[in-house]
């Protein structure tokens, strides 16, 4: 059985909320809202949200990499001497890959057997200047 899990970018704060962070309960509690591309903070037993902030959400692959790191939707990888980013390619419906080389931006299917090679180095969001470097 596939396992759906969900990370998010929180626009606002910065910070990268993921799926199975256990969060200090006398602190904060909070769900990622998909419809509203958002994470509410504060959740009490009742529902009530003391926050909410702007997120960018993104899909785990199902994958793994060479270090058996879950590979997600925005991950930056290496794969050889190459650095591209994960993304959900919609007009194949699967997750991609996207290099950028001689200014021009290459999109290659992942196939199962592909990510024996990919390394997870970073995130688009914690990490833009592996992409700008590349």
């Amino acid at each position: 059985m596939k396992i759906i899990k969900l990370r998010a970018w929180d626009i606002k704060n910065q910070y990268m909320v993921t799926w199975d962070e256990h969060l200090d309960p006398d602190e904060d509690t909070y769900f990622i809202d998909i419809d509203n591309m958002s994470v509410h903070y504060n959740v009490d037993p009742n529902g009530y949200m003391s926050k909410e902030t702007p997120a960018e959400i993104m899909l785990f692959t199902g994958l793994f990499d060479k270090d058996e790191k879950e590979i997600w939707e925005g991950d930056i990888v290496r794969v050889f001497d190459k650095i591209g980013e994960i993304i959900w390619n919609k007009d194949a419906a699967r997750f991609s890959i996207m290099y950028f080389w001689s200014k021009h931006q290459h999109i290659f299917n992942i196939d199962c057997d592909d990510v024996i090679e990919f390394k997870v180095v970073g995130n688009i969001y914690e990490n833009p200047e592996l992409l700008e470097a590349a």
